[in-house]
């Protein structure tokens, strides 16, 4: 578990009492994500603000799953194309290109309605959801009579 100081300043608050406030920020990573509501329960009982809760995955996972679906595309384009090729009656024979693209990374994300406190009772329980990594390939291929 990592934590870090995200942002830390002092802003004036005028017509307001204290006429200061004061703001240290931390990102909390945690490896399990079971974890997340203990962290936001001890905040909470040191009346610290949840602001938001975000769960990705770590560079390495991200890395592995974004190969294996580039692999996963690369097959199902090569598939598909003898497919294709065969019902022309051709056979594909090589690669000529191949454009890769991320479709879409996208975090779960949760921002808090309320400001959480030790008061609200109870433990904090935090669904995960999915999270998920799409890559997209275009393949041209060439091919020759079979």
């Amino acid at each position: 578990d990592q934590y870090e100081t995200d942002e830390y300043r002092i802003d004036e608050r005028r017509d307001e009492f204290p006429p200061y406030r004061g703001t240290h920020r931390f990102v909390v990573r945690l490896d399990d994500p079971g974890r997340a509501g203990d962290v936001i329960d001890a905040a909470a009982n040191v009346s610290a603000e949840v602001q938001t809760v975000r769960f990705t995955l770590s560079e390495d996972r991200r890395t592995d799953l974004r190969e294996r679906a580039i692999e996963d595309a690369m097959a199902d384009a090569r598939s598909q194309a003898n497919t294709v090729a065969a019902n022309g009656g051709l056979q594909v024979t090589s690669v000529v290109a191949v454009d890769a693209s991320q479709q879409r990374y996208r975090p779960v994300e949760y921002e808090a309605a309320a400001p959480l406190t030790a008061s609200d009772g109870g433990s904090t329980s935090v669904e995960t959801g999915d999270v998920s990594v799409r890559y997209q390939v275009r393949v041209t291929y060439n091919a020759t009579r079979a």
